[in-house]
């Protein structure tokens, strides 16, 4: 069975976590969009064409990849494509940013009291220091998540 079939037959829940360090920050996200993100960047990554990123691509990640496009129904399968050509995706947009989106899922009061807010273009987030993660871990727990160290993920995530 393919990752992605895996993904298809998978069902999301929020309180299982994947965790993980990635540049030099600890990094936590739901295990359903680590997956989900892992396997948008897996397709856009290796397709070289449109019919072989629909193929390898989530289809909620094809829809919105080929939204972006100018023209989305002149685009045949044959035709190549090039994730780097993408504004979205060079501008750090698409197809998401998990450290960020930890302040849609976390308590709040886990990331105020770990992370140390970091400003990018992007917007702001909470970093939290690897030193800390069995303490950041474990108030997850105690607000009812499930976290697995998965830093292969976290990475293929990015």
């Amino acid at each position: 069975m393919t990752l992605l079939k895996a993904w298809r037959r998978s069902t999301p829940n929020n309180k299982e976590l994947v965790y993980g360090v990635y540049g030099d920050e600890l990094v936590l996200i739901p295990m359903h969009r680590a997956q989900y993100l892992a396997l948008t960047w897996k397709a856009m990554v290796t397709a070289k064409t449109w019919g072989a990123l629909r193929r390898l691509a989530p289809p909620k990640a094809y829809r919105e990849i080929l939204a972006f496009q100018e023209s989305p129904r002149s685009i045949r399968a044959a035709h190549p494509f090039d994730y780097g050509e993408m504004a979205e995706v060079c501008d750090g947009d698409y197809p998401g940013f998990p450290k960020r989106e930890v302040m849609d899922w976390m308590p709040r009061a886990v990331w105020e009291q770990w992370g140390q807010m970091v400003w990018t273009v992007n917007g702001e987030y909470p970093g939290f220091d690897p030193a800390d993660t069995r303490k950041i871990v474990a108030s997850l727990k105690q607000c009812g998540f499930r976290c697995r160290r998965r830093q292969r993920l976290i990475e293929a995530a990015h």
